[in-house]
């Protein structure tokens, strides 16, 4: 007994031992390796793609690589059930998961105003913090994979942002599927101690 309680405790050694060998922090070259990806809207390979580097990185990593990677995996997936290449219960298995966790969204134009937030952000400061807003859809605009919602941590003045371009992130609040499963909208997110800056 005293035998097989060893052997045990070694092979849990081994095995915690090897999945941190394998898990690797997220860099700039994993987050470079998917814009292509990107830039031909070819959804399903950056979905495999993204998925791959988040499976492999360690859940304390906290880089801003991890949140974009997050935030590429989920979009890529609402395009991809948008494009009828994934059905909704594949796509609820798939994004779920990652409420609670850190996303760091594309970078988009300041909207002037609210009329028009496709592939935009609409700064408003009408409560006590001040929220975003952004509906993100593919090259043409004609198809919403998902509506973005912002609660700023620090009361920010959209007037410090115009004409610029800029990152909004923060924590994952909500997840939220069409109920309907049509295509007329994919996924709200709404994500809260949300932070905004620049984009480079």
């Amino acid at each position: 007994m005293h035998y097989l309680k060893l052997f045990i405790v070694l092979l849990v050694v081994l095995v915690t031992g090897s999945s941190r060998a394998h898990a690797q922090v997220l860099t700039y070259d994993d987050f470079k390796s998917v814009v292509p990806f990107l830039q031909k809207e070819d959804w399903e390979s950056a979905f495999k793609k993204s998925g791959d580097l988040l499976k492999h990185s360690p859940k304390d990593d906290t880089t801003s690589y991890k949140g974009i990677l997050t935030y590429i995996h989920i979009v890529s997936a609402a395009a991809m059930v948008a494009n009828d290449k994934m059905t909704y219960g594949r796509l609820r298995k798939s994004i779920l998961k990652y409420k609670g966790h850190m996303v760091l969204m594309a970078a988009h134009p300041v909207a002037a105003d609210g009329s028009n937030t496709i592939n935009k952000t609409f700064l408003s400061n009408n409560d006590t913090t001040g929220t975003g807003f952004t509906t993100s859809t593919n090259r043409g605009g004609t198809i919403i994979f998902c509506f973005e919602r912002f609660t700023f941590k620090n009361k920010i003045n959209p007037a410090d942002f115009d004409n610029a371009v800029v990152r909004c992130g923060g924590r994952l609040a909500a997840i939220e599927i069409n109920p309907h499963e049509t295509k007329t909208w994919i996924v709200r997110l709404r994500v809260s101690d949300a932070f905004i800056h620049k984009a480079n």
